[in-house]
């Protein structure tokens, strides 16, 4: 009898990445933002997502991988200051795209091209900027793929922290601790984004044609 495994695996990763949408907050947080007039006008929802690295706990669905460049080019020309600018390199190392990407600095980190603050449930206000390319703070320098502003899954974004000092000398790819303005060692800032989730109705039909194709598989 002839094998159905090469059928089965378009259904299988099909079931698999629709099961990875009910994940897509496995790690929510609740916040409220503050825009101030330093950079680019700042709103986030009060539902976002974050992702960060595994060593911090962070389950599979919510991980990134960091990286450190080295200096790079000041990115809000008005807030710059004399301390380094620094390149950050982040890669979506999950099944979800994110359409809007918030870098968030830990109380310990000091920055100059925030656009405002945001506060998590019962915690400080922190210093934040949107990853982008539009207004006068862009310190989105890359995307490894479309530059369409997406974070598709396997994708790298190399973005600038601009006059980044951190008081326990930490790198600013240290982003590894759940939770906004955690005080651990393993974290210097955090990431938050708004996931990409197919509505209910469409992933219903496709999960249905999914099942079905396996029950036909079945009879052949």
């Amino acid at each position: 009898m002839k094998s159905n495994r090469k059928s089965l695996l378009p259904v299988a990763l099909t079931v698999s990445g629709l099961l990875s949408i009910t994940n897509a907050f496995a790690v929510p947080l609740i916040v409220t933002h503050t825009d101030v007039p330093n950079c680019d006008p700042l709103f986030v929802p009060q539902l976002v997502d974050e992702i960060g690295l595994a060593v911090g706990g962070f389950p599979p669905g919510e991980l990134l991988a960091s990286a450190d460049i080295g200096p790079g080019p000041p990115v809000c020309l008005p807030s710059d200051g004399p301390p380094l600018d620094f390149i950050v390199s982040i890669t979506n190392l999950n099944a979800v795209s994110f359409t809007e990407v918030w870098y968030v600095a830990d109380p310990d980190t000091s920055i100059s091209n925030f656009d405002g603050f945001v506060m998590p449930l019962g915690g400080t206000f922190l210093e934040a900027f949107r990853i982008d390319t539009v207004g006068i703070n862009t310190p989105l320098l890359f995307e490894s793929f479309a530059a369409d502003g997406v974070w598709s899954p396997g994708e790298t974004w190399d973005f600038v922290i601009q006059d980044y000092l951190n008081a326990a000398g930490l790198l600013p790819s240290a982003l590894g601790s759940i939770g906004l303005g955690s005080p651990i060692p393993l974290s210097s800032g955090s990431i938050i984004a708004i996931p990409v989730v197919i509505p209910i109705p469409a992933a219903a039909w496709l999960f249905g044609g999914a099942l079905a194709g396996l029950a036909a598989l079945k009879l052949t």
